[in-house]
């Protein structure tokens, strides 16, 4: 009986270690971020409003920055020195192209989607790449990205037009790039500065990649520094000189383009302004700024805060406790504003998940020297540890200002979370090692648990008839689906009368 459990719980473990199972991850990532991309209207949540509005403006001029601002965009903040602006840029292109076939907004909104949905496939490709280059089982990369994929907030925000999902892939790309200069004996200069390159571009497209770029890139440095010693230059040029003059030209070009965007806006920002984004009344008048919703907003609070903010050990619950609830939300804009309707998780995945996190935590703790053997274990820590410490500390600056929490979303972590959830895994696996029968069966409850709201079953069960573009086909698929599964996620798990 014991030797037949084996061969099952073997069986298993070859299919789920498969190639074919990694590409049904991605197929069904992509099923997931689709249904969404075509069922839901403009503009989703996450400021699909403002980003799309901004690539619509650049589709009109070639230049990557806004110098002399109309007060038409004055709704998007102020921008003549706003560094993050490079996603916009880039997805002007694609827009252009799309433009070319259709005025139809609807049809340019989800076209656009779609292109960020590559992107973010793109990002899980390259992350099951990164995991190889780890030296990591089949096995363990498909399930961590499996659950990734079934996260409520992974196939939502794909589906968003949202600079989130340009730094999803660019986060994988750097550590993957990371990963091969630490694991390659010798100095090969383009691996350098593609690294550098991918820095660059991710810091010119959001905020949160510079704490990314800064700690990978100083580990790399000072890595260099030890190993190489005085011998920087000598090695650069060794490994320079025999290269293909395609391979020069297809690196150097876009490191020297990023490279001069990236000084002219950041190192501009701080000799000029003091700060590498100055704020929007050091550009423009308060009443102008004031037409940005998130300026008004941020206003309102200074003008209205009242009370003692919580002390720090309650801020740091309410914090993690918020980011694991904001991953499993969903939510729709009511209009073109910051006005949005947020619908609570389904209690299921939000106790799985809240209880996962607890003894994730705790079995990554419980493994860490184990982990310590793992290729690049460090550039990947040391860059987690940076990002989330960054996180919390913009998170509880604004705490301390406005006197309530804001801006706490769970998003924020998805470019890190298939690693983090690869180490979570790894450690429960590390736990349990010596009891090896009882891991099948309890990923097995795990996964059964996970689907009472998992990925786009969330946002169609929660959903609204409001919710979806005004199209009676897409109306009835969605209300047929919603009916099919509420039953299924909800009376059958808690109300049942």
């Amino acid at each position: 009986m014991r030797g037949k459990i084996q061969k099952i719980v073997n069986k298993a473990v070859q299919i789920i270690g498969s190639k074919y199972f990694f590409w049904f991850i991605i197929a069904l990532f992509i099923f997931q971020a689709m249904w969404i991309a075509f069922s839901f209207r403009y503009p989703m949540i996450y400021d699909e409003y403002y980003h799309f509005g901004l690539i619509e403006y650049f589709s009109h001029q070639w230049l990557p920055w806004i110098k002399d601002q109309p007060n038409s965009l004055d709704q998007y903040g102020s921008l003549a020195r706003n560094p993050f602006l490079f996603y916009h840029y880039l997805m002007s292109f694609p827009f252009r192209i799309i433009s070319l076939f259709t005025n139809n907004l609807a049809m340019q909104v989800i076209s656009m989607r779609i292109v960020n949905i590559g992107l973010f496939a793109g990002g899980l490709v390259i992350f099951a790449k990164l995991f190889k280059s780890m030296k990591i089982q089949p096995v363990f990369r498909n399930i961590a990205l499996l659950f990734f994929v079934l996260l409520p907030a992974t196939p939502f925000v794909a589906a968003t037009v949202n600079y989130d999902n340009a730094i999803f892939l660019l986060t994988a790309l750097f550590m993957f790039v990371g990963l091969k200069i630490i694991q390659n004996e010798k100095m090969q200069w383009y691996n350098y500065v593609l690294l550098v390159l991918i820095g660059m571009a991710g810091s010119l497209m959001k905020t949160s990649f510079l704490p990314i770029f800064a700690a990978g890139f100083a580990y790399i440095f000072i890595r260099l520094i030890i190993k190489q010693k005085n011998n920087i230059i000598r090695d650069a040029i060794k490994s320079f000189k025999p290269s293909s003059i395609w391979l020069k030209v297809v690196i150097l070009v876009p490191f020297v383009i990023v490279g001069f965007i990236f000084a002219e806006r950041f190192a501009v920002n701080i000799v000029k302004y003091h700060s590498l984004s100055p704020s929007c009344e050091r550009l423009m008048t308060k009443e102008r700024c004031l037409a940005n919703i998130i300026e008004l907003r941020a206003d309102d609070l200074k003008k209205n805060r009242k009370g003692i903010p919580d002390q720090d050990p309650q801020y740091v619950l309410r914090w993690s406790s918020d980011m694991i609830f904001t991953l499993l939300w969903t939510g729709s804009s009511l209009d073109k504003t910051d006005q949005v309707e947020f619908i609570n998780p389904l209690p299921v995945i939000y106790t799985v998940v809240f209880i996962g996190s607890i003894i994730s935590l705790a079995a990554i703790t419980y493994s860490f020297e184990k982990f310590k053997k793992i290729p690049g274990f460090w550039f990947v820590i040391v860059i987690i540890a940076c990002y989330i410490i960054s996180l919390f500390y913009v998170n509880i600056s604004a705490y301390y200002e406005f006197y309530q929490p804001v801006s706490i979303q769970g998003r924020y972590l998805l470019p890190l979370l298939p690693v983090i959830m690869l180490f979570a895994l790894l450690g429960i696996n590390n736990i349990f090692h010596r009891i090896r029968f009882i891991k099948v069966p309890l990923l097995l409850i795990v996964f059964v648990l996970i689907l009472s709201g998992a990925g786009v079953i969330t946002h169609i069960v929660r959903s609204r008839n409001s919710w979806y573009w005004d199209n009676s086909t897409v109306r009835q698929i969605n209300v047929s689906a919603r009916n099919t599964l509420s039953p299924l996620v909800q009376q059958w798990w808690y109300d049942r009368e």
